[in-house]
């Protein structure tokens, strides 16, 4: 039965990747920080682009399965793609601290065992002393509001902190050993198929321009939107 499964599965991106149309539906996954921050507005623009390809967002920190065609492209920090799936880096993601005026020299807010291997987990791990830590949560969005009402301070995405200069004050420069990548994901089988071709360039040149924010050289004062 797993044999069959597998085929079918093989059987259906091999027809989805012929789909010539730039219309239906288009599954995404990314990460609740990358979807209430920067890809909003690159979302509504590629609609604008594109009307007639409906967009569905898959937001979650876990990994999900391209390989299985749970979604069709993903946009997430990662090492990179495994050898089944096509990848575009778009930039190195640079982490650093943060914390509200007033609250910089608070306890720690950490992200739970959930997140142990994630780049701010491991981070953690390595400088945070247990006995720092005010709160633990399991989204580093989570952290962040935590962090914008005072109470504490906490490792982020630059991407996620320099966007509310006027809630959150960076503690320096970015971490040089808190660093991942941002990459575009689809499936080998799915390169075909026009509406995923379509999102992968469009979102490959629109993210592009937010590299200095990502890699946190974006000046300040310009960050909040």
């Amino acid at each position: 039965m797993r044999q069959i499964s597998s085929d079918v599965t093989d059987l259906e991106r091999r027809l989805t990747g012929r789909d010539l149309r730039l219309e239906g539906v288009l599954r995404v996954a990314t990460t609740d920080t990358l979807a209430s921050s920067i890809l909003p507005r690159h979302l509504a623009a590629f609609r604008v682009r594109y009307p007639d390809i409906v967009v569905e967002l898959a937001v979650g920190n876990l990994p999900v399965d391209l390989v299985r065609h749970d979604v069709d492209a993903a946009i997430r920090p990662m090492a990179g793609p495994s050898e089944t799936l096509i990848g575009r880096r778009v930039s190195a993601v640079a982490f650093a601290i943060y914390a509200a005026q007033g609250a910089e020299t608070r306890p720690w807010l950490v992200p739970d065992d959930t997140l142990a291997g994630t780049v701010a987990g491991r981070w953690v791990r390595a400088y945070v002393d247990p006995s720092e830590i005010a709160a633990r949560a399991d989204s580093l969005l989570s952290l962040r509001d935590l962090a914008i009402a005072g109470a504490g301070r906490t490792i982020l995405p630059c991407y996620l902190g320099d966007v509310v200069p006027e809630r959150l004050v960076r503690l320096g420069e970015p971490l040089p050993d808190a660093v991942s990548e941002l990459w575009l994901l689809m499936h080998a089988d799915l390169s075909r198929t026009a509406r995923v071709r379509a999102f992968n360039t469009f979102m490959a040149g629109a993210l592009a321009g937010e590299r200095d924010l990502l890699e946190g050289r974006r000046d300040r004062s310009s960050r909040s939107r």
